[in-house]
């Protein structure tokens, strides 16, 4: 499902929430990849933190291609949630 943001997100403010599991994409409109992270988290406990850091990415280049105009699509991110995996 296609997701539009009507108003310029900020990327820092997406990759700081962050911090807390899931909280960065429910900021950019995408509830179903920041469930997934929530979820990911609780079940692994986070990991080392590594988990922090990939969602953060993930949250700040989202916010880059959001308030570039491009289409950002909302849905379940299996390939980095078996990206986590192994190097979990």
């Amino acid at each position: 499902m296609p997701t539009s943001t009507p108003h310029a997100v900020s990327a820092g403010t997406a990759a700081i929430l962050s911090l807390i599991p899931g909280a960065g994409h429910f900021y950019l409109g995408l509830p179903i990849r920041g469930a997934t992270y929530l979820v990911i988290a609780l079940m692994t406990c986070n990991v080392g933190g590594f988990g922090f850091v990939i969602w953060g990415i993930d949250a700040f280049v989202l916010a880059k291609r959001m308030n570039e105009g491009e289409d950002v699509k909302d849905k379940f991110p299996l390939w980095d949630v078996l990206f986590f995996w192994l190097l979990s």
